[in-house]
């Protein structure tokens, strides 16, 4: 796999990103999506970084998409 990048991903699009799952989502699913076809058009594999399956959480004033909140690092790979 090659790897793409490290990126720091809000906490609220985890569940999205992993899972497909965009339930409850409006204004925020079309900034999840436009980040994954613009970044990954060829699809991608990700590893959260941390002890748990979503990674460690903290604030970044900058994350990949949306505005500044909790996110965890995340590196991507294309398959």
């Amino acid at each position: 796999m090659k790897h793409i990048g490290q990126y720091k991903i809000p906490e609220y699009a985890i569940c999205a990103i992993e899972y497909g799952d965009f339930t409850g989502f409006s204004e925020e699913e079309r900034e999840i999506r436009d980040f994954l076809s613009e970044e990954f058009p060829n699809g991608f594999v990700v590893d959260w970084h941390g002890n748990e399956p979503e990674g460690e959480l903290y604030f970044s004033p900058c994350p990949a998409f949306g505005q500044a909140t909790n996110v965890v690092d995340a590196d991507f790979y294309e398959p």
